[in-house]
């Protein structure tokens, strides 16, 4: 799984999909996650959230979506790593 989702943000990053990119890392978290690699986890979805971080996403509801997505995926890894302070 972890190899197809590095697969797949490589052409979604071809085709210029941000949303799809952040979803992709997203992805990669919770299958790092899932593999026992939780510092690991956190990597993917900060890059989640740096991909739609900005301007641009204050203007798209599909980009404003999927950051909080990524905002609450950070947010579980926190709470499951002890760690309420990000």
């Amino acid at each position: 799984a972890i190899d197809a989702c590095l697969r797949a943000m490589t052409i979604r990053r071809s085709t210029g999909s941000p949303v799809a990119v952040s979803a992709d890392h997203h992805s990669l978290a919770v299958y790092e996650w899932y593999s026992g690699n939780r510092a690991v986890a956190d990597m993917p979805v900060g890059d989640a959230i740096e991909v739609l971080d900005g301007d641009a996403a204050q203007h798209d509801p599909n980009r404003l979506c999927q950051l909080g997505h990524g905002f609450a995926m950070q947010a579980f890894l926190a709470v499951q790593s002890s760690r309420a302070d990000i």
